[in-house]
């Protein structure tokens, strides 16, 4: 990437934080959008969990110009916002939260752009006193991706991750183990789609069957708008993708959905 590039996406990824409204729409059971009840101006980049039969929703919110990590919890048909949950020196984003073994992670873009310098690394937590108490417990990639996403498939993990600038190749990983050792996969920066939906949106999702990553169209702005990719390959030596289709547009950039007593809730933010 050329010094001029670095610095347009530096450019742009500040401009994002500097917003100062960022709304995160839900639905349930394929019913209309709405917006999750809050005075927070800022809530983006919603993942959602399940336990013990109640619906969290974890999401990026802003402090002093920083990502810091949020959380609602769904009670008696409306969302209640338990507030900050992680906040780090540096900046959080795209809380992947998931359960293993009866253990409860997250995987949270762990970036820092301040001070012309891009810092990071792919970094675990793990909930001692869920939704709260989390601390990181293993650095995967010792390296600053963006909105790293995790995938478990056929006994491997896999990570589809994005570098500064979405206009630069993705690279996937992969793992025998959540901890690891880390690799890259063999077919790392060889996606087979439009460099502009290399940057993941959202948690990997199978539709009757079928597994799809859901990609941001980042050309020429932050999250235009997401994608639906199928993933027509995936082993240990192999990755292939297929044609994209257009799944959300109206400068949205997360989409994530899960099924709850309440149904499949659905979740997107949009700016």
């Amino acid at each position: 990437m050329t010094k001029r590039m670095r610095l347009s996406w530096r450019k742009m990824v500040r401009g994002r934080l500097g917003k100062a409204t960022y709304r995160t729409l839900f639905r349930i059971g394929g019913g209309a959008y709405r917006p999750v009840e809050t005075d927070n101006p800022y809530v983006a980049d919603p993942f959602l969990f399940v336990k013990g039969g109640v619906t969290y929703l974890f999401y990026e919110t802003l402090k002093s110009k920083k990502g810091v990590l949020g959380c609602f919890r769904r009670e008696n048909g409306r969302w209640t916002d338990l507030g900050l949950v992680l906040e780090e020196p540096w900046h959080l984003s795209y809380p992947q939260v998931f359960e293993e073994n009866g253990r409860v992670f997250m995987i949270p873009e762990s970036c820092d752009f301040r001070g012309g310098f891009v810092r990071g690394a792919v970094r675990l937590y793990e909930s001692t006193d869920f939704p709260f108490g989390w601390h990181e417990t293993a650095k995967l990639i010792d390296k600053p991706f963006s909105d790293s996403t995790l995938l478990r498939r056929d006994g491997r993990y896999y990570l589809s991750c994005d570098r500064e600038h979405p206009t630069e190749a993705a690279e996937l990983w992969q793992a025998p183990t959540l901890i690891g050792p880390w690799a890259r996969h063999p077919q790392s920066g060889n996606h087979s789609q439009s460099k502009r939906l290399r940057r993941c949106g959202g948690a990997f999702q199978t539709v009757d069957g079928r597994l799809y990553r859901i990609a941001q169209d980042c050309n020429g702005a932050y999250g235009k708008r997401l994608f639906m990719v199928p993933v027509e390959r995936l082993s240990p030596d192999e990755y292939r993708e297929g044609p994209a289709r257009l799944f959300h547009a109206g400068m949205r950039h997360t989409y994530n959905c899960a099924q709850t007593p309440e149904g499949i809730v659905e979740v997107v933010d949009e700016l």
